[in-house]
């Protein structure tokens, strides 16, 4: 993080196996992220649930009036059906939709969450974020869902490609909030002792 938005920092929290939350201070309010990693689709129905359990556990914990934003590997395809559920879902996505597509839109329908770049139209080029070492299947798994409440917030979110040393492309969300730093209050000095009358 940029030392600003370090300063802004109240906690973060990791959540073992794969979930991290932090907390920041803004000027209208305090933004929790939530940093996760979704079980694959070779993952057992029971893995799956328990991840979702535990990220509603973590929402429940999050203030009502936090804004919430999520960013990660969902490891799932929404697919280009919008109207499964235009609620959750804004443009078409890439490919054809997985099982685990349910399970997104249904925390995303329980916790009132849009995913974001489904919000903004762009090229297909700019929506994989992973790619198979021949190049010749390409998938959309990473997302981003945020509250509703946060959507005017959001500039853009899209896919850059060029990171190296990985099979995934590096997702950019672009927020517009402002934050505030945190001012620790000084606390009383500690009194200085003489060793000479001790």
């Amino acid at each position: 993080m940029s030392k600003h938005t370090n300063k802004s920092t109240q906690k973060w929290t990791p959540t073992p196996p794969k979930i991290l939350t932090a907390r920041f201070l803004g000027m209208h309010g305090k933004l929790s992220v939530v940093v996760c990693y979704a079980p694959t689709k070779e993952a057992t129905d029971e893995e799956k649930d328990e991840f979702y359990k535990s990220l509603q556990a973590i929402v429940k914990d999050i203030p009502r009036h936090d804004v919430v934003c999520f960013l990660g590997d969902f490891s799932t395809k929404v697919g280009n059906d919008q109207f499964f559920s235009p609620q959750v879902l804004g443009q078409p996505g890439l490919g054809q939709r997985t099982e685990n597509r349910k399970l997104l839109i249904y925390f995303g329908l329980m916790n009132d969450l849009v995913v974001g770049q489904s919000l903004f139209p762009c090229r297909d080029v700019h929506k994989y974020s992973q790619a198979s070492p021949d190049e010749t299947t390409k998938t959309q798994i990473d997302h981003c869902p945020i509250s509703r409440k946060l959507r005017s917030s959001l500039q853009d979110v899209r896919v850059y490609r060029g990171a190296e040393g990985s099979d995934h492309n590096l997702m950019i969300t672009i927020l517009c909030i402002k934050l505030k730093k945190i001012c620790n209050k000084r606390t009383a000095a500690s009194p200085v002792f003489d060793p000479e009358k001790l």
